[in-house]
């Protein structure tokens, strides 16, 4: 059978092999820390990311130990991929095209049962970050400089790309029961919309998210690629689905159970906006 080819205009020829990554944070924080099972020789790998934040995840969590590069650096544009192909004779693997995609949400398997079969990928395991010292003292004082204590407080991450938020009164709510308990909320948000009372809101970097859930009693968070993300630390993390969801099989596709990760994580299917169950 004839292999497919797919030419990069402006590529390396020194390496090995090349892997193109299409995926967003959950993914990529999955495939980052089982970096050897994407490549046998991530060494002389050129990693290649079509979206510009899935490689700075992968550069933050691989210590930007491996080589990686936006996909326009070698010519290469959002189009419609194979699983694989080569170029002068060496591997393009992608990780993940339209194909997958388009089979996987009209499927009830789960992402890694899916990644399995179509790749043969085992990557379930999400271990430890390490935490930054430094960046840790710096966040500390940014927490107390807005009233924030830094060893009495949780962090809401309402926001997701995939599913619908839950209403803001929901959030309203769990923020209430918890300010009964004095506990404080910083929220994480590229919006900045959700302000609740003894709470502060940032559109905070990823290294700082990360670290700021090392120091974090707890993360209640809508489900996204952040969850995947965030169980690097170490937190428990409470993650909640809303009842209905343009993906008709979302929760069986990516429920976190499927994950052995170093956080450990709740999931709840929330039907109204009473908080009460999972504080």
């Amino acid at each position: 059978k004839k292999k497919k080819t797919t030419p990069l205009p402006k590529f390396d020829k020194s390496f090995n092999r090349y892997v193109v990554w299409e995926l967003a944070t959950g993914e990529t924080t999955l495939f980052a820390q089982n970096i050897q099972t994407i490549s046998s020789t991530p060494d002389t790998t050129l990693f290649i990311f079509l979206r510009e934040s899935a490689k700075q995840v992968f550069d933050l969590i691989t210590d930007n130990k491996y080589h990686s590069v936006l996909a326009s650096a070698v010519g290469l544009k959002r189009q419609p991929l194979p699983y694989l192909s080569y170029s002068d004779g060496k591997e393009i693997k992608y990780l993940l095209p339209d194909s997958f995609w388009n089979w996987f949400w009209n499927t009830k398997k789960t992402f890694l049962s899916a990644v399995s079969e179509k790749y043969g990928i085992e990557a379930g395991i999400i271990s430890k970050f390490e935490k930054d010292e430094r960046l840790v003292s710096l966040l500390q004082k940014k927490l107390e400089t807005h009233g924030i204590d830094p060893n009495n407080f949780v962090i809401f991450s309402p926001e997701a790309n995939s599913i619908d938020g839950l209403s803001d009164l929901f959030w309203v709510h769990l923020a209430k029961k918890l300010r009964e308990n004095k506990i404080d909320i910083v929220i994480n948000s590229h919006s900045q919309s959700l302000m609740l009372p003894g709470s502060v809101s940032f559109n905070l970097s990823l290294a700082d998210l990360l670290q700021l859930s090392i120091m974090a009693k707890r993360v209640y968070m809508l489900r996204s690629g952040l969850c995947e993300f965030l169980s690097q630390s170490g937190t428990p993390l409470t993650v909640f689905y809303p009842s209905k969801t343009r993906l008709p099989n979302f929760f069986e596709n990516y429920s976190c159970e499927q994950y052995l990760t170093y956080s450990k994580i709740t999931e709840h299917i929330v039907e109204n906006d009473r908080c009460d169950i999972y504080i």
